[in-house]
């Protein structure tokens, strides 16, 4: 899933018009909760929709609410994925 979920956000940051290469992010944290059922059942030619809402955290910061859920309804994955500027790094 985190594979995904960042193609996911670089998708939604390209559409929001952010920059990353004057202001490039990295992952801080992950935090994914997993249906084992769900992912058991799932297949090759299930359709995986991925939304993802951005949370109001701080200045500086972003960070992500994301849900994946399968063609069917079922929900495969939750999880909330936090950034920082690749310039904070210390």
């Amino acid at each position: 899933p985190c594979a995904l979920l960042s193609c996911a956000l670089l998708e939604r940051a390209w559409c929001e018009e952010r920059d990353f290469e004057r202001h490039p992010f990295v992952d801080q944290s992950h935090r994914l909760s997993i249906d084992r059922d769900s992912l058991a059942a799932l297949r090759s030619h299930d359709r995986l929709h991925l939304l993802t809402r951005q949370c109001a955290d701080g200045v500086g910061k972003l960070a992500y609410e994301c849900l994946g859920i399968v063609s069917d309804q079922r929900p495969l994955f939750s999880g909330r994925i936090d950034l920082m500027r690749l310039g904070e790094l210390s």
